[in-house]
C-alpha cells in the first residue's frame, strides 16, 4: 500500500487478505517473476528490494532464491509479513519516498503499484528503485490493470472459511471518469461469526495508465524497456509485466 486512503482492508481487516488471497496461491507466478529477474539483469540475481510488500505473499516463495527486504505503508499488513516470512528484513515506509541506504540486485512492485494514481507518483516509485538497484539489476512492476486491458465493470466473488468465520469477498472495478488516470476498486466483505453477518466496504483509487505512459516512466528514469504477460491459470488472463534494466 503506497496511499494514505484511509483503508479497513489494510488494517482491522487485514486478516482476511490471508484467506481470499493464501500465500500458497502465488508460488507458480513467484516463480515466473524469478525467472524474468534472472533473464533480464545483467548481474546474477540474490538480493530483492520488495516495495509495497503487503502481506508477503510473494516473499513467502521468493525467499526461497532471494535474500529479501520487504517495504510497505501499511503496519497491519507488514505484521501479517513478518509473521509469515521472521526470515525477511520489513521496514514501515512509501515507496514514493523511502530510502534505505543500501542497493539490491533487482526491485520489485507488484500489485501495489496500482495504488500510485499519477505520472508523478509513478515516476517517485521507479526513482526510488532506481536509487536502489545496483548497476545491472532490473526492475519488475506488475499492476492489475492498464487502460489496455481494463474492463468497466468487471466483478470477481472469492469465498473462504475456517473453524471461526466465513467469508465472502467481492470486487468491482469501475472507472467513473476515463479521461483521467484513476479508476475505482470497491470492496465487499460478507463475514459471518457464529451465524451472525457483518458487511463492510470500501472503495479505493487506484492508478489506470497506458502501456506506452509505464515505457516512457521507465527509460526517462534511465532504464531499458522490456515487458512480458504473466498468464494466470487462475484468473484466465493475462497480466502485464513492466521492465526495467539499469544498465552497466
Amino acid at each position: 500500500m503506497t496511499s494514505i486512503q484511509s483503508s479497513s482492508f489494510y488494517s482491522d481487516l487485514a486478516w482476511a487478505f490471508r484467506m481470499i488471497s493464501p500465500p500458497e496461491e502465488y508460488e507458480q507466478e513467484s516463480k515466473a517473476l524469478f525467472e524474468w529477474m534472472e533473464q533480464y539483469a545483467e548481474i546474477p540475481v540474490r538480493s530483492l528490494l520488495h516495495l509495497g510488500c503487503g502481506a508477503g505473499h510473494h516473499d513467502y516463495t521468493l525467499k526461497k532464491s532471494l535474500q529479501i527486504t520487504g517495504v510497505d505503508l501499511s503496519d497491519s499488513m507488514l505484521k501479517l509479513a513478518t509473521d509469515l516470512n521472521p526470515d525477511v528484513d520489513y521496514h514501515q515506509g512509501d515507496m514514493r519516498s523511502v530510502r534505505l541506504n543500501k542497493q539490491f540486485d533487482a526491485v520489485t512492485i507488484f500489485d501495489s503499484v496500482g495504488y500510485l494514481t499519477s505520472e508523478r507518483d509513478l515516476k517517485l516509485a521507479v526513482a526510488t528503485a532506481k536509487e536502489h538497484l545496483c548497476e545491472g539489476g532490473v526492475l519488475l512492476m506488475m499492476p492489475d490493470e492498464t487502460s489496455e486491458t481494463f474492463i468497466q465493470n468487471s466483478t470477481s466473488t472469492i469465498t473462504a472459511d475456517d473453524e471461526a468465520v466465513q467469508l465472502a469477498f467481492i470486487e468491482n472495478y469501475f472507472d467513473p471518469d476515463p479521461d483521467d488516470s484513476t479508476y475505482e476498486g470497491t470492496m465487499l466483505f460478507l463475514i459471518r461469526r457464529n451465524g451472525q453477518l457483518t458487511i463492510r466496504n470500501e472503495t479505493h483509487t487506484l492508478g489506470l495508465f497506458p502501456i506506452s505512459v509505464w515505457r516512457r516512466v521507465i527509460e526517462e528514469a534511465g532504464l531499458s524497456y522490456a515487458t512480458e504477460i504473466y498468464d494466470d491459470p487462475d484468473t484466465a488472463r493475462g497480466y502485464r509485466v513492466f521492465i526495467g534494466v539499469k544498465n552497466r
